[in-house]
């Protein structure tokens, strides 16, 4: 199951999904924080503004798991670890 958000691409992301018969496997959600509770990885796709410096120790509270995965290098590793979480970002060495 993934749970997702995209303050851009919300209503066509959930026509697309929906032609592609997988809206039930996608929970589409507008507030981004919300998105992390009890989720297993964050998965950073896009790089809106709004999610470039987020409050990590917020994120930390809310996921289950601790790997956050940025996609788009748009984030702070050191920001990530020191809150205690796991970084990946794409193209940059693992920490």
């Amino acid at each position: 199951t993934v749970r997702a958000t995209d303050p851009q691409a919300r209503d066509t992301a959930r026509g697309r999904l929906e032609e592609a018969k997988v809206l039930d496997k996608v929970e589409i959600l507008a507030d981004y924080y919300e998105a992390c509770r009890d989720a297993d990885a964050l998965v950073v796709a896009t790089e809106w503004h709004q999610y470039r410096s987020p409050d990590f120790e917020r994120i930390k509270g809310l996921l289950r798991g601790n790997w956050v995965f940025d996609g788009r290098n748009c984030l702070m590793p050191e920001s990530v670890r020191e809150a205690g979480l796991r970084y990946r970002g794409m193209g940059r060495p693992a920490f």
